[in-house]
């Protein structure tokens, strides 16, 4: 089972924490923290107990489609490399008949000498025009729309991009596909993920999601990251609004010098 590295909060949830107390917020994501380093938990308030139940289904279904990709990713490196062994077999077969053509070739005009080089240098050149064919067709995988999802799904297991970026990255390649008839290969598209996982770390989520989608409103052929602050700024981390509300708090309270640790 493969092991996740964060999990999601979503934007919709805050219109029912925000109208609790403080205290009871501080609660709840206590024990959603708990829940995820896997302690049983279960909150005395029933109000709470049953916002927690809420949010802990769509933990598990959103782990449940974690695993499934997983899975799928799995069957499908298996698949590239079953593939790329069929596609180097083949290339020494075909290299194979390509001698053997050029020995009968030598053979049948020994009588000109300036034919048989010229006939050589055109074999040549066919045969580096083939293996150049065979190598653009291996590294373009994901040329074709599914194929091109499948090595999305297969590069973010290197990247820590939440599932709703994720699904606009997606949704931004078949954007592409149909409007520019443009599909990325496996080096741009590991960039546009490199940056966009950059972005999110920084800015947040929200935000990123408002540049992809400024990019297909204007209809560039790129994601500019020129006004990322202006689009965060509506939207902070969920992380801040925590250490504001309850850091200080805590802080105020015991009088110490404790810091808030997340």
């Amino acid at each position: 089972m493969a092991d996740k590295k964060g999990y999601v909060l979503y934007k919709s949830w805050s219109n029912m924490i925000l109208p609790i107390p403080d205290d009871d917020a501080g609660k709840l994501f206590k024990a959603i923290c708990k829940y995820q380093k896997g302690e049983e938990v279960s909150l005395s308030d029933p109000l709470l107990n049953g916002m927690f139940n809420f949010f802990k289904e769509s933990f598990r279904s959103d782990d449940e489609k974690y695993q499934e990709k997983c899975r799928k990713n799995s069957d499908n490196a298996r698949k590239g490399k079953t593939k790329h062994k069929a596609n180097a077999s083949e290339r020494k077969q075909a290299q194979a008949n390509q001698a053997d053509k050029d020995i009968d070739t030598d053979k049948d005009i020994d009588t000109d000498k300036d034919m048989d080089t010229d006939e050589d240098m055109d074999t040549d050149e066919d045969m580096e025009e083939e293996t150049d064919t065979e190598i653009e067709v291996r590294d373009g995988e994901g040329d074709e729309e599914g194929e091109e999802i499948d090595l999305l799904d297969t590069l973010l297991l290197n990247y820590q991009i939440s599932e709703p970026l994720a699904d606009k990255i997606s949704e931004y390649l078949r954007y592409r596909k149909e409007q520019h008839q443009f599909a990325f290969k496996k080096i741009s598209l590991d960039k546009l993920l490199d940056e966009a996982d950059k972005a999110e770390q920084k800015y947040g989520s929200i935000a990123v999601i408002k540049c992809f989608n400024e990019s297909m409103r204007n209809g560039w052929k790129g994601i500019f990251y020129d006004h990322i602050e202006e689009y965060n700024l509506d939207e902070r981390p969920f992380t801040d609004v925590l250490k504001e509300k309850f850091g200080r708090r805590e802080h105020e309270e015991s009088g110490s010098d404790a810091t808030f640790f997340m």
